[in-house]
């Protein structure tokens, strides 16, 4: 009875340690599983979720500086702003943002007989519409889309 005994051990042992190896399987499995749907989750946000946009304050910096020229009625250079939305959620809207901030940058917009911007004023918009790009190309980049460029203004 002595080497039964130990066989139905060793064989009930055998049987635990399967079932152990086969719960932790299970367990590794499961955490798998969520963290895929997590990160497919975070893909399939809607376009909302995933929106950078410039603060509506800046928007009267158009209005006072830009709309003159670039309005419904005047587009000079083809060119629209009185409606322009604030929010980058494609690369179309950021590449017409990142020449908006190179005109201004440049000096070339506002014209020089147009009424000028103080320098405060300017640099508080150049500094939040170049954060608003930089923050636009991580989750436009973050979201698969592709061909957002920038170039360095000086």
């Amino acid at each position: 009875m002595g080497v039964d005994s130990k066989k139905l051990t060793q064989e009930n042992n055998m049987r635990i340690a399967s079932r152990i190896a086969l719960l932790n399987l299970g367990v590794c499995l499961a955490v798998l599983i969520v963290m895929l749907l997590s990160v497919n989750s975070l893909r399939a946000q809607s376009p909302e979720k995933r929106q950078v946009a410039m603060p509506e304050t800046q928007r009267g910096f158009f209005v006072k500086y830009c709309v003159t020229c670039h309005s419904a009625e005047k587009q000079e250079g083809k060119l629209r702003l009185d409606n322009i939305s604030l929010t980058l959620d494609s690369v179309e809207a950021a590449d017409r943002w990142q020449k908006i901030l190179n005109q201004i940058n440049s000096g070339d917009m506002p014209p020089e007989e147009a009424k000028q911007p103080d320098p405060d004023a300017k640099t508080e918009f150049l500094d939040n519409l170049a954060t608003t790009l930089v923050a636009a190309r991580k989750v436009l980049s973050q979201a698969g889309v592709r061909g957002m460029r920038f170039k360095a203004t000086t």
